[in-house]
């Protein structure tokens, strides 16, 4: 009797959960898990934006910077000023205008025409300039330089410097040599290098005397790699926004390189005043400029988007140039995070 008793016992204590148990186990695991899930969608989106918004001020950031240290230098020959002095050159073609009034220019797109035109070898159709946005022209000698090791005469076609590879250069590029008596553009049809020296081989004679020693108030000659670059924005084949610099080449004229994504919009302010006077510096557009030589200052203000879309729950309104984009006249899909910025940059040589 007392063994039957034990054996119902022991089959009560092994049976398995009741179908309420399970049921009831199945609906909190959901409820658990749905929340886990919730949290884990959450974090995701959280991350998503966090990264995004963290492209975005990179991006920015590093265009405001680029653009405003080229800018910065426009003009910028050694030690002579191209207000007093304009560079000399053999060449009749390939190069741009150092000019007073060429060294910055912009330009504005309508999708159609250009105001003021841009040069026709400069920018084409081919480079899919966005519409409605701008473009900042700038034309300087490189910053880094090197010294003349032996003087230079007029009519020479040889240049030879001190430091081998000390400044990056190559075959077909434009050069300035430059004292603070003058300078000069020439085009080196070579570029070799031996021990501590390189020697730029001229397409051309040089026009006047470079010294390599300092011994009157001209100075030591030296000699830079002579920019010109277009900075624009165009999409690439999935829309996305992008900075380009358009840069000159003497091997190709020009060569167009991608720089940072999500620059979706750019706009420039031209800060102008007449020289000896004391009238208030006036932002003006491109297209209202009417002397650039006057030009002294320049606004830059970028509008920076996200590449990645869907990472708000709606189209947000932004203020760009002093227009506003309400979310109601925007696209439903579009659910970008967009930042603007903004720097005011003074001309070093107007000054």
């Amino acid at each position: 009797m007392n063994n039957f008793t034990h054996t119902k016992a022991n089959r009560h204590i092994q049976s398995g959960f009741s179908i309420i148990e399970i049921l009831i186990g199945l609906v909190i695991s959901s409820i658990l898990m749905t929340g886990i899930i919730d949290i884990y969608i959450s974090n995701k989106q959280t991350y998503l934006i966090q990264d995004a918004l963290s492209q975005v001020q990179e991006n920015g950031r590093a265009a405001i910077d680029l653009l405003a240290q080229d800018a910065r230098m426009a003009g910028y020959q050694g030690c002579s000023n191209v207000k007093s002095v304009e560079p000399l050159t053999y060449l009749t073609s390939g190069i741009p205008d150092f000019t007073p009034d060429r060294v910055i220019t912009g330009h504005s797109f309508d999708g159609s025409s250009w105001a003021p035109t841009v040069p026709a070898t400069r920018l084409t159709s081919a480079h899919a300039v966005k519409a409605n946005t701008d473009v900042l022209t700038v034309t300087r000698a490189s910053s880094c330089s090197q010294e003349l090791l032996t003087s230079v005469t007029a009519g020479a076609t040889s240049v030879t410097l001190t430091g081998a590879g000390t400044c990056p250069i190559k075959d077909g590029d434009y050069f300035l040599i430059s004292d603070c008596g003058g300078s000069e553009i020439f085009k080196a049809s070579s570029v070799s290098t031996s021990g501590n020296q390189t020697t730029l081989t001229a397409t051309g004679g040089l026009s006047r005397n470079y010294s390599h020693q300092n011994t009157g108030i001209s100075g030591i000659g030296r000699v830079m790699r002579l920019t010109s670059t277009d900075y624009f924005i165009s999409e690439n084949a999935t829309g996305v926004p992008i900075l380009h610099r358009n840069e000159l080449d003497g091997n190709s004229g020009y060569t167009d390189t991608p720089l940072l994504e999500g620059i979706e919009d750019m706009s420039i302010l031209y800060g102008s005043r007449t020289p000896g006077t004391n009238e208030n510096v006036i932002y003006q557009s491109a297209s209202a400029v009417t002397n650039w030589e006057y030009v002294s200052s320049i606004r830059i203000s970028l509008l920076v988007r996200s590449v990645a879309n869907n990472l708000s729950t709606e189209p947000t309104s932004y203020t760009f140039a002093g227009q506003t984009t309400a979310a109601a006249d925007m696209n439903a899909s579009d659910k970008y995070l967009r930042r603007v910025y903004t720097t005011s940059v003074q001309l070093r040589e107007r000054i």
